[in-house]
């Protein structure tokens, strides 16, 4: 069963094949790009696919990103064709992946929650065997995280009255110009550091997608969308410096974001990966979507 390195060439065979062999996902070819070469850290080696007599039994795209704890290795998406599960498919693509972590000195591996490009932030819930697999791989559970859907569409997010009661305290809420990247992107730097990539995305386009707080001067908040997922109505990620806590300028910056969402045609957006459950339902009614758990294992 050989294994065959992926490349452009094979966008569309192997999307098809992901797309028909997931049970709760579906990618466009854009975001399966994005997800794929357009990662910062791609790796050529840790993209693959195993056929049998020219017939695609499995693929796995992985990715070795540098973190505050050292070189981490991720597992991005492992698809086996629904048919052939059960028969070590599964097993040969990851030890694969995994024999590539150990040559690397990679000390940590984690399952589908990759910091920056993400396909998903876990493994569904639903998915029994999956996580079955995935334990029997040497990995154990660390953490959960859950997908929140606004409804865009029976919803009015102005702010004008909110903003105007914060500029009478001196925090002026705007959206960032192409003027602005450098100093949106040195907060998003020295605050959030994980998320320079994606923010740095939201200026690719005309206006930028990410709208800011400024106070005496300096940028303390920030909230963004389409900055993972192109063009799916994606929302985040958004930060809040410590000075403007619990003001309501987070509030205003998410609504923001979800009326222009709104206004491009969108009729729901999803807040992936999310942090205060209870800030994004009280601010823009968001449901829980879906849930996932979170898995690393220990090499050395």
């Amino acid at each position: 069963m050989p294994i065959n390195l992926f490349d452009k060439k094979n966008v569309n065979p192997i999307l098809q094949f992901c797309n028909t062999n997931m049970n709760y996902d579906i990618f466009t070819k854009e975001v399966f790009i994005e997800k794929t070469f357009d990662d910062p850290d791609y790796n050529k080696n840790l993209n693959f696919s195993f056929t049998k007599k020219g017939e695609i039994l499995g693929f796995l795209t992985g990715v070795i990103r540098n973190t505050k704890h050292g070189k981490e290795g991720y597992i991005k998406l492992l698809v086996v064709k629904k048919e052939k599960r059960r028969q070590g498919i599964g097993r040969k693509l990851y030890k694969e992946a995994e024999d590539i972590f150990i040559k690397e000195r990679i000390h940590k591996i984690h399952v589908y929650d990759v910091p920056s490009s993400y396909f998903t932030p876990g493994i569904d819930v639903r998915s029994v065997p999956a996580h079955f697999f995935v334990k029997k791989m040497g990995f154990r559970y660390s953490s959960e995280t859950a997908n929140m859907i606004v409804d865009l569409i029976h919803q009015n997010f102005q702010t004008y009255r909110e903003e105007e009661n914060l500029a009478d305290k001196g925090i002026y809420i705007s959206r960032a110009d192409k003027f602005d990247k450098k100093s949106v992107l040195d907060f998003i730097d020295s605050n959030f550091p994980g998320w320079v990539y994606e923010v740095d995305k939201s200026f690719e386009v005309s206006p930028a997608c990410l709208h800011m707080a400024r106070h005496e001067g300096k940028i303390e908040a920030f909230s963004a969308y389409s900055c993972s997922n192109t063009a799916t109505g994606w929302f985040g990620p958004m930060g809040t410096h410590k000075n403007l806590r619990n003001r309501g300028v987070g509030k205003i910056l998410l609504k923001r974001c979800m009326n222009d969402l709104k206004e491009k045609g969108f009729s729901a957006s999803i807040i992936p990966w999310i942090g205060p459950e209870a800030f994004y339902a009280e601010s823009v009614n968001a449901k829980i979507h879906r849930r996932f758990l979170q898995y690393e294992k220990q090499l050395f």
